[in-house]
């Protein structure tokens, strides 16, 4: 089977496709046909050695998480799914290898794709869908009419984060682009303000919850317009937020949101989106030998929503 890999830390050029033995999956893994992968920052995070302590060093090294594809083999001890099933999930090992043509995978991190959804679709939202989820819902256990406000809301997480938030009642305010604030309305922002001339520090109103998508603004940025009992969320594992997250057990708090997928938490985002409830958004479709071109294009953190790789 083929499978785009890395050397070295580096530029997009970097990675390289390459043929190697398709793997038997383990006992509770089940071998998936990869039709479609979704292309996250982390992904070129990883690639340029910025996640190393989490990923290693050791080459060569496989890219990618996000999937959605056919079940080809099945491991002997699990019953959870079967050859042909249509599935999507995302890889939580920090080996990657969901941009290849089989991954084999844990039955624990996939779902069943509803037939609704393309593979498209599927692989759009494991790692963005999965984290605003389980951000709103673990992480702070979001209330109908509490305040957000959600910071790079038109990227990959942000516009589940939005769409989420209003599902659960709240008041959503978002940060973004000028050429992307209708698009936030259009989500669900009740307020949409322009980055580059809104300062957080002054924004009038006190939020339950800030949701730094970006991660470029910190807890000392947000501390004074947060709530009493307000939490800072980021995505992005610094030095900085795990000191803050320390310092900060009670009160106003700071948190690292670290998605895991799990089956419970992709189906329940199976069915808010076969349902209407939330949905995808593909900003631009590459095959996986512009993989490439699909990581220049997530780094310049213009994307209107996800990057797909499909076949």
């Amino acid at each position: 089977m083929w499978v785009i890999e890395i050397d070295h830390f580096g530029p997009p050029s970097t990675m390289v496709k390459r043929l190697v033995d398709t793997p038997k999956p383990a006992a509770h893994q089940v071998l998936v046909e990869v039709r479609a992968s979704g292309v996250n920052p982390k992904d070129t995070y990883i690639r340029k050695g910025r996640l190393a302590l989490l990923s290693g060093k050791k080459f060569p090294m496989r890219l990618g998480y996000d999937l959605a594809g056919i079940v080809q083999e099945c491991g002997h001890e699990q019953s959870q799914f079967k050859e042909g099933d249509r599935v999507f999930g995302s890889i939580s090992a920090w080996t990657g290898g969901a941009y290849a043509e089989f991954a084999a995978v844990d039955v624990s991190e996939l779902a069943i794709l509803p037939d609704s959804l393309t593979f498209e679709q599927g692989a759009s939202l494991p790692i963005a869908a999965l984290t605003s989820y389980q951000a709103l819902t673990k992480l702070v256990r979001i209330k109908s009419g509490e305040q957000i406000l959600i910071n790079g809301a038109s990227g990959g997480v942000g516009i589940f984060a939005i769409q989420l938030a209003k599902y659960f009642g709240a008041d959503v305010t978002t940060l973004s682009s000028a050429a992307n604030l209708d698009f936030c309305r259009e989500l669900g922002a009740n307020t949409a303000l322009d980055y580059r001339t809104t300062s957080t520090k002054s924004l009038s109103k006190r939020f339950e919850v800030v949701f730094d998508v970006f991660g470029n603004h910190s807890f000392a940025d947000v501390k004074d317009i947060l709530s009493a009992r307000g939490i800072y969320i980021t995505t992005v594992p610094r030095f900085e937020i795990f000191k803050d997250t320390v310092l900060t057990p009670i009160g106003k708090r700071a948190r690292l949101i670290i998605v895991k997928s799990n089956s419970s938490d992709l189906d329940t985002i199976a069915g808010l989106t076969a349902t209407g409830v939330i949905q995808t958004i593909v900003d631009k479709f590459f095959s996986f030998d512009e993989v490439t071109d699909a990581h220049k294009y997530s780094e310049t953190h213009r994307a209107r929503g996800k990057i797909v790789l499909v076949r």
